[in-house]
């Protein structure tokens, strides 16, 4: 009877072994597929071709640069001069498994405006170094490199940050860090409340036949070990509550990427009193500017002359 119930103990506890074994492999993969280096994956916007931002790219010069993060990755940024004298820049900060060029057609709209323009790869995309993607929080610490860099050009250079998505996310939690004075103000565009509510969005929507927990608690647990951070300190709404810059937030209200409820809670999070929300109607996840281009681009103009930050060139009245 011993023997038997010892037998029984041995093969529960290699049942138990395997069975983690298989859960921690099969969240190694979810981690990877999450935010591990990836191939461009970002979606030009609607009214976009390929050929059309290529064309952009060629015709419009850029200065190459690279600046070196905290932990030693080489992150690279192209400048884009505006042909107007000015010391207003904008930092434009691309999305989710994408890259600078993604966005080139909102770096242009700025150029045109009158301002400079730096698009950085965020980390882990493009050219830019890196084994994992920082979701917004390891790249707010590269945001403010990216800050002193410009800073390091023109010393009284008046900055403001700019992001979409995964980038609108960026600018959130960048805002609540120790910014110099010559960030003025933001435009957040379709961020997301923090990496834990947005992959546990997604968890649900895409990987529905799946325990929540534990896996995501250990998908979590994995990214804090490997990537540095874990999905629940990575939040928007935490560094909103100590923003001191004004921002505009802007979502879609048929967004169900990120989805639409997220933006009164970042709205609601930002302690700064100097802020602004557009809600475009019917437009989907970063597709705001395509769906309602005159409104979306007079609204951030609008914004940025109002808090210090006028392009040198006065296209939308």
């Amino acid at each position: 009877m011993k023997k038997a119930v010892k037998v029984i103990i041995i093969v529960v506890v290699c049942l138990v072994v395997l069975i983690a074994a298989a859960a921690v492999f099969e969240c190694n993969a979810l981690l990877n597929s999450s935010i591990g280096r990836a191939s461009i994956q970002g979606a030009l916007p609607a009214d976009s071709t390929v050929q059309a931002v290529m064309a952009y790219a060629s015709d419009h010069t850029y200065d190459q640069t690279y600046i070196t993060s905290d932990d030693g990755l080489k992150l690279f940024g192209r400048i884009y001069k505006t042909a107007a004298t000015t010391s207003t820049w904008i930092i434009t900060i691309h999305g989710y498994k994408s890259d600078s060029a993604d966005i080139l057609d909102r770096s242009e709209a700025f150029v045109n405006q009158g301002y400079n323009v730096l698009a950085p790869d965020m980390r882990a995309h493009g050219n830019s170094e890196g084994a994992f993607t920082g979701m917004g929080w390891l790249d707010r610490k590269d945001v403010l490199d990216w800050i002193n860099y410009i800073i390091g050009l023109d010393p009284d250079a008046k900055i403001v940050l700019y992001g979409v998505s995964m980038g609108g996310a960026t600018v959130m939690m960048t805002s609540g860090e120790d910014l110099p004075p010559n960030v003025v103000c933001a435009v957040e565009d379709c961020g997301y409340t923090s990496v834990h509510d947005e992959f546990s969005w997604q968890m649900t929507q895409q990987y529905s036949y799946l325990p929540h927990f534990p896996l995501f608690n250990i998908i979590s647990l994995l990214s804090k070990m490997r990537a540095g951070y874990s999905f629940e300190e990575a939040s928007s709404v935490d560094q909103l509550a100590k923003c001191k810059i004004p921002m505009l937030f802007i979502h879609g209200d048929a967004d169900t990427y990120v989805p639409f409820y997220m933006l009164q809670q970042n709205y609601d999070a930002d302690a700064d009193p100097d802020k602004q929300m557009l809600v475009v109607p019917g437009a989907k996840h970063a597709e705001s500017y395509t769906v309602a281009p005159e409104l979306y681009w007079n609204t951030v103009f609008s914004f940025l002359n109002k808090y210090g930050a006028p392009g040198a060139v006065a296209i939308y009245d």
